[in-house]
């Protein structure tokens, strides 16, 4: 309980398990041991002892795996995607303004059209990679002596 209590600390603080204080290492052992860990065992995911202070992960924890498995996928964010489209948007009104082809012969409505069907596809992709994506794709922290 006491390394667990530590290390949740030094994640929480994003810091080493050596550099937290008293007071850190406190909090989280009182938060642990009044509430999540009695919580977690009544749900069957942790085996834990209070009295000795000791926890285990139960075998039904396995069950929880797909929920906490992080999305690794290394690819551009959907802020840099909406950004991306928005900066091409703008270069293909400022040549359309110019008569800079291929824009140059396009109607204002036509590229007002063209620009907002764009946005409107990257939306629909978006809305679909967010309801199959699994997690946020925050990386899970290390966990020191591993």
């Amino acid at each position: 309980m006491s390394d667990l209590a530590e290390q949740v600390a030094a994640w929480e603080n994003d810091t080493a398990v050596d550099a937290i204080s008293a007071a850190e290492r406190k909090r989280v052992y009182t938060a642990l041991y009044q509430s999540h860990l009695p919580k977690l065992d009544d749900a069957g995911i942790v085996d834990y002892n209070q009295n000795r202070g000791i926890v285990e992960l139960s075998t039904a924890a396995e069950q929880i795996d797909p929920y906490l498995e992080m999305d690794a996928r290394d690819d551009i964010t959907w802020c840099k995607r909406y950004l991306a489209l928005a900066g091409v948007g703008s270069v293909a009104v400022a040549a359309s303004s110019f008569g800079i082809p291929p824009f140059g012969g396009l109607a204002d409505l036509s590229l007002a059209v063209l620009v907002v069907v764009a946005f409107a596809l990257v939306a629909i992709a978006h809305t679909v990679d967010a309801r199959n994506a699994p997690t946020t794709g925050e990386q899970s922290p290390a966990i020191e002596g591993e």
